[in-house]
């Protein structure tokens, strides 16, 4: 944002020299359609980058979550294989459900956290994750409960596999 401290030196520049008015409007122009189109392409590229791996080609196994203090800060690790055979998978958002279990008792959702994981496997191939997540209001668990997690891919992102 620096770049907006410009903005007030170039309107004085043209109000003192009226002879360079028509240069610097043009190069103002070209400036501004060039940050247009590479915000343009930004966006394009971040669009297409959420649709190219479907969620069948993500496989996830051997997830636990382990906790790591007592804040309710839990380290998640396991592998994630993709089986796209074209893409590059950057990056995966999990929702992770923490269920308590009781005795003949249905699974009651005490807790879900969000993981936001920056990877990079390459198409076929898998890799070990290892990340934190927060779950709100586990701090206090305690007991001779049982805790049950699910998990559930809210995201993928890939990007183009050069060979």
């Amino acid at each position: 944002m620096k770049w907006l401290v410009l903005i007030p030196i170039i309107i004085f520049i043209a109000h003192k020299y009226p002879n360079i008015r028509k240069p610097l409007a043009t190069i103002a122009l070209v400036l501004v359609a060039c940050i247009t189109y590479i915000l343009y392409e930004k966006h394009a590229e971040e669009s297409a980058s959420k649709t190219r791996i479907k969620i069948n080609d993500i496989e996830l196994s051997d997830i636990k979550l382990m906790v790591q203090n007592e804040t309710g800060v839990y380290k998640m690790t396991g592998k994630i294989k993709n089986k796209s055979e074209k893409y590059n998978l950057s990056e995966i958002k999990l929702r992770a459900t923490m269920c308590e279990t009781c005795q003949g008792q249905k699974n009651e959702i005490i807790g879900e956290g969000i993981a936001d994981i920056t990877c990079d496997i390459p198409p076929m191939q898998s890799r070990y994750i290892e990340e934190n997540i927060i779950f709100s209001g586990l701090d206090n668990v305690k007991g001779t409960h049982s805790l049950v997690s699910k998990y559930y891919i809210l995201e993928l992102k890939g990007t183009e596999w050069f060979k």
